[in-house]
């Protein structure tokens, strides 16, 4: 018998939708907050969009083919200059190779002008 009378005093259980209706209240509130804080304060992007398009002009197709013209033209331009400084890294090197050449040949040429200098002159001193 106990454990009837036991049964009958305990509370009943909480009353969940209290707390699920209270904590919809304050994640609303919370988010009024935070949009009124964005509305006073509100975020600084830098540049503005806005302010981009209006600074900068459109360009007309012939401005464009213009611009692409001038481009081709300098692009020509340069790859004029790079094959002229090609060949002349080319007439450089056979230059320098031709030099060194000519100056191995004096080298390799040293011994035996010294011999025949020792030869002419092996008289002179005896």
């Amino acid at each position: 018998m106990t454990l009837l009378a036991e049964i009958q005093n305990t509370t009943p259980p909480p009353d969940f939708s209290g707390w699920i209706a209270n904590a919809f209240y304050v994640v609303g509130l919370i988010t009024a907050v935070v949009m009124l804080y964005r509305q006073i304060f509100p975020a600084k992007i830098s540049p503005q969009p806005l302010e981009v398009r209006e600074n900068h002009a459109t360009a007309s197709r012939k401005e464009i083919d213009e611009l692409h013209g001038r481009i081709k033209r300098e692009r020509l331009e340069v790859d004029a200059a790079i094959r002229e400084l090609k060949e002349a890294d080319i007439r450089i090197t056979l230059k320098l190779e031709t030099e060194i050449k000519d100056m191995n040949d004096r080298i390799d040429a040293v011994p035996e002008r010294t011999i025949e200098l020792l030869r002419a002159t092996k008289g002179l001193i005896g």
